[in-house]
């Protein structure tokens, strides 16, 4: 029998033994067996797609063509106005091309009298909390007056860029 610590006979040459104290923690170094085929698969697979990851990022940013800043527009779907008990509702877009996300984006409806001089009737805001580069967000503006009789217009009032 051999005191704890001690090497067994043939233990010598073992790359994979530690050595243990009396507290039981080891002390020596322990060498790792040759990885296996499942091993180098998995290593493979997981380098080729971080490789993926970071290639589509690179690309993404050498081809991606919005301008700088922040450039938020909207645009009223003035075809697909439908009524609901009298009220019309209008949807719009609001879209930021530029390359700076935009935050607090309010979006103004005017709805005007027809006519040169076109009176302000109605007007309301949405309010957009985040509107991301090159995103875009929808909504929609309720009316009781007929876009087709009223001329609607609808403009970005303010907005922030982080």
């Amino acid at each position: 029998m051999t005191a704890q610590g001690s090497p067994t006979p043939g233990d010598e040459d073992d790359p994979r033994r530690t050595t243990e104290g009396e507290d039981g923690q080891g002390r020596g170094s322990r060498s790792h067996a040759p990885r296996n085929a499942a091993e180098w698969a998995t290593l493979a697979i997981s380098a080729a797609i971080i490789a993926l990851l970071v290639g589509v990022a690179v690309f993404e940013h050498l081809t991606h063509d919005s301008p700088a800043g922040t450039r938020v527009e909207v645009v009223l779907a003035l075809d697909e106005v439908y009524e609901v008990e009298g009220r019309f509702f209008i949807p719009f877009t609001a879209t930021n091309r530029g390359a700076t996300p935009a935050e607090d984006v309010v979006v103004t409806v005017t709805v005007r009298a027809p006519g040169p001089e076109g009176a302000v009737l109605e007007e309301g805001t949405a309010d957009l909390a985040y509107l991301a580069n090159s995103g875009e967000r929808t909504g929609q503006f309720a009316t009781d007056y007929d876009p087709a009789t009223y001329p609607v217009e609808a403009s970005v009032s303010s907005f922030q860029t982080p």
